[in-house]
């Protein structure tokens, strides 16, 4: 015993237990302090970036509240096995003092959260120069962070580097600056950012050098408890009082008609216009939709020009079919689809030429994204993506607390809710401009995973109690993978689901509705709401989107409100999404670009018009059953008639008017119907080259982006 060092005593004097609380204690507090920092650049930050971001939801609170207790638990069972280690460890006696327990502990818990943020960046990104930055960044943190163990080596300028406080800042901070200085914003504002984190870092680093100078050894460990509590508690406390200022109720407007119109277009994703009231859906699932169509016009057979996101809002932006704008899939074998090219132009781009402020904000990050081209034209470009940022270990905390079924951490896209306390102050600032403004919104709460609030979680009644997301995802995956049909009660227990999602979000675009109102923009907006596609629901055995032409997957709602409309009007003819930019071009008095394929919806629609359809779907989906819905189709609809002519399959027509589900294909019982459909399928591919202008590759990142959210596997 007399050959032990004095930390070695010391150690063997205060026990097993103690040593063992006090890795559990540094472990949490380290881990909690990065948590807190994180935080605060998840929420705070952007508010530095972009003054009008939304902050502080419900969701980020929870996040908030998950992620530190998280961080905490694991940082704790670190600092346990740290004690373990220290405890037993054969050569401790080469550390000297009480201080040097604490420097070592310290250390042993900061290096398995080093680990993690590289990790992490090694697992799932690629290797740009971003990403190599953020590596070193970890890497060189290693060296001061061992260095603080090691008596020989510690010094008061590598302590103060090694602090907790210090390691999430740099860690977090420096990629956190590299961003903001890719953003094309004001130099000034970058610079304020930087200095803004540069006091925060001396802030840091003075108050640790401080605390370490006049503070007992012992006590070191509770006085950063006591930190972050304060960081925690000043987070809280700036989350709440930026909160309170981001969106306040408008005054009052007066009404601006002299001007030219404002746009608006709303994008309800993935919401079927059988399933709506405003189409005459058995429930009412779209009250304030129907209240809105007493002086709107209703397009009652719109159909999407193909079945997921990126072409059909290409199509909506470019009055282009995804044959001639490219920006679809080009086979099932393609790993993404291809993005929208620059050579095309959009309707923001027309109408920002024209002198419009344009703006848009939307809650699907996978497709509607700069990568994609969906930005072409917007001065504010918002995409809402609850997925952190690549060096954030949020980000795994989120992956890893998906499987547990918990609806807030299953969440995978922002709630109209949280996209409307975005919308809001970006349409105030719009509505008190003397510009004429477009905006944008696409909404994702139709879109699995269905997470409504509890209220339309249970509106529509169903046998099965205490149906929600974690069932519906069980059933689908049985659905793919055994092709077995729904029963009866589960049936109606996804449909209860599905349209209690559409009922909240009817609800949140009635308050953007009102605001218009109140801003005094309704009377002289035209008003456009729509949506991308359907899902499958179980018809023809098909859960999701993206495969097939039927009705459930390509038949939208459509409503316009034309300014000063004041009398309603239903619409039977045909409308495609490629009509959306020729009306409003029409309506604004603006020449198209280019030969757009769609018509202007205010000038009528002729009888016996034409419109079509594309589906290529990703073979590698489990949504995608082994059949004629698994290859490449197209269809052609003529009033209620619809021929579907895929690869290696032979052609189906229906009447979607008699026939809503189209079980009961007529092709053979109406041959000279179908040859005649075939015709003008067969003419029109013949008639419309595809797209053959440039293309930009595949970005690995990009793809991690969508494999993460859910479109490929």
């Amino acid at each position: 015993m007399t050959n032990r060092s004095e930390w070695t005593q010391d150690l063997y004097a205060v026990g097993l237990s103690s040593t063992l609380v006090a890795g559990a204690l540094q472990g949490a507090i380290v881990w909690a302090i990065y948590g807190i920092v994180e935080m605060a650049l998840l929420a705070v930050a952007p508010f530095l970036v972009e003054p009008s971001s939304a902050l502080f939801t419900r969701w980020h609170w929870f996040m908030s509240a998950v992620s530190l207790l998280v961080y905490a638990g694991i940082g704790a069972a670190f600092g346990l096995a740290a004690g373990v280690l220290l405890r037993f460890a054969a050569r401790a006696r080469t550390f000297r003092g009480a201080a040097d327990r604490a420097h070592l502990l310290q250390t042993l818990v900061t290096i398995p959260l080093l680990a993690a943020f590289l990790l992490q960046l090694s697992v799932r990104t690629t290797a740009s120069s971003f990403t190599r930055f953020c590596l070193a960044v970890g890497a060189l943190l290693l060296v001061p962070v061992v260095m603080n163990a090691i008596p020989r080596l510690r010094s008061q300028s590598v302590a103060v580097l090694a602090s907790p406080w210090s390691v999430a800042l740099l860690l977090l901070g420096l990629p956190w600056l590299w961003e903001v200085a890719e953003q094309d914003r004001p130099l000034s504002a970058d610079l304020a950012c930087v200095l803004l984190y540069l006091a925060l870092l001396a802030a840091a680093w003075r108050v640790d050098a401080r605390l370490r100078a006049s503070t007992a050894p012992a006590r070191r460990p509770m006085r950063y408890a006591l930190s972050a509590c304060a960081g925690a508690a000043l987070f809280a406390i700036t989350g709440a009082a930026l909160n309170a200022t981001i969106n306040p109720a408008p005054e009052p407007g007066e009404s601006l008609s002299p001007k030219p119109p404002d746009v608006v277009l709303l994008v309800l994703d993935t919401v079927r216009g059988d399933h709506t009231s405003l189409n005459g859906y058995r429930r009412d699932t779209t009250p304030g939709l129907r209240k809105l169509a007493e002086q709107s016009t209703v397009y009652l057979n719109a159909i999407a020009t193909s079945n997921f996101t990126l072409p059909t809002h290409a199509s909506l932006f470019t009055g282009l079919y995804p044959r001639r704008h490219g920006a679809t899939r080009e086979s099932p074998e393609a790993s993404a689809p291809n993005r929208l090219s620059h050579d095309l132009v959009t309707l923001a781009e027309v109408l920002s030429e024209r002198g419009f402020a344009t703006a848009a904000a939307s809650a699907n990050s996978a497709f509607i994204n700069d990568y994609f081209g969906m930005d072409q034209g917007f001065d504010t470009f918002r995409v809402h993506d609850l997925l952190p940022p690549p060096y954030y270990l949020q980000r795994g905390v989120l992956l890893l607390l998906r499987p547990t079924g918990i609806g807030e951490l299953t969440r995978r896209y922002q709630s109209a809710g949280q996209i409307n306390a975005d919308v809001f102050p970006i349409l105030d600032r719009l509505a008190g401009s003397d510009a004429p403004f477009f905006l944008f919104v696409n909404y994702m709460d139709a879109h699995v995973p269905l997470l409504p609030p509890p209220y339309y979680r249970d509106l529509y009644p169903r046998r099965m109690r205490n149906f929600a997301w974690p069932q519906f995802e069980e059933l689908s995956v049985r659905l793919q993978t055994t092709r077995t049909p729904f029963t009866d009660e589960e049936a109606e227990a996804v449909v209860a689901l599905y349209d209690g999602a559409i009922a909240y979000l009817d609800s949140q675009i009635a308050q953007l509705v009102e605001r218009l109102r109140r801003l005094g923009r309704f009377d002289n907006t035209l008003l456009i709401v729509t949506s991308d596609h359907g899902e499958g629901l179980g018809n023809h055995l098909l859960m999701g989107h993206g495969a097939s032409t039927y009705q459930h997957q390509v038949g939208v709602p459509l409503l316009i409100k034309y300014p000063g409309q004041r009398t309603p009007a239903r619409i039977t003819e045909l409308a495609s999404q490629v009509d959306v930019m020729p009306t409003v071009l029409d309506v604004l008095g603006c020449r198209a670009p280019a030969p757009l394929d769609g018509l202007s919806l205010r000038r009528g629609v002729p009888a016996g018009r034409s419109v079509f359809a594309v589906s290529v779907p990703a073979r590698r989906d489990l949504a995608r059953p082994v059949g004629p819905d698994s290859l490449p189709q197209h269809a052609a609809v003529v009033g209620t008639t619809k021929l579907i002519a895929g690869v290696g399959a032979s052609p189906r027509l229906y009447n979607f008017a008699d026939d809503p589900r189209e079980v009961t294909d007529i092709a053979a019982a109406d041959p000279a119907a179908t040859r005649s459909m075939l015709t003008l399928l067969d003419n029109w591919l013949a008639a419309t080259p595809s797209y053959s202008g440039s293309r930009k590759t595949t970005d690995p990142k990009n793809l991690e982006r969508l494999r993460e959210l859910g479109y490929i596997q």
